[in-house]
């Protein structure tokens, strides 16, 4: 399995399990702790993709994507799922680690 696919399933997963969690939040807080972790994905989403020399570090940062994913408002009727594009996103952005095949 190439990094990307096993960083795209990760990614579907934990923004799966942060819907549950968020759906019983109100819009207003959803909203504010998007633009929070917007801003620290904006800062250090470069160690979603490159592992950080700190501990743990690279987990948090994913784990703040795959929290805001679902908190971004979105017309529901003409946005597709955050899980299905959050997979392409990562899908078009990931580097490839593969050697060809």
């Amino acid at each position: 399995m190439a990094s990307g696919d096993l960083l795209t399933t990760a990614l579907a997963v934990s923004v799966s399990l942060w819907l549950h969690k968020v759906k019983h939040y109100s819009q207003g807080y959803r909203v504010a702790r998007a633009h929070e972790l917007g801003q620290l994905i904006a800062e250090h989403g470069d160690l979603i993709l490159f592992k950080s020399k700190r501990r743990g570090e690279t987990a948090k940062y994913f784990n703040n994507l795959a929290e805001a994913w679902p908190s971004v408002p979105t017309n529901q009727a003409a946005s597709p799922s955050p899980v299905s594009t959050g997979a392409s996103m990562v899908r078009a952005q990931a580097p490839s680690t593969d050697a060809g095949t």
